[in-house]
């Protein structure tokens, strides 16, 4: 569950993300994982400055 979590935390986006949500952290268990995947996902898909 906190694997998740650690690897996000690689991202820029997702340090932020990780921090804000560190309150919430009941929802982020579950959030996180899609989340997860969807930053992870644009970043790729729309690297910035990398075009």
């Amino acid at each position: 569950e906190q694997s998740d979590s650690e690897e996000v935390g690689n991202s820029l986006s997702s340090k932020v993300y990780y921090k804000i949500t560190n309150r919430k952290k009941k929802v982020i268990k579950e959030y996180s994982k899609n989340k997860n995947i969807t930053v992870i996902k644009k970043r790729n898909v729309k690297p910035q400055g990398y075009e």
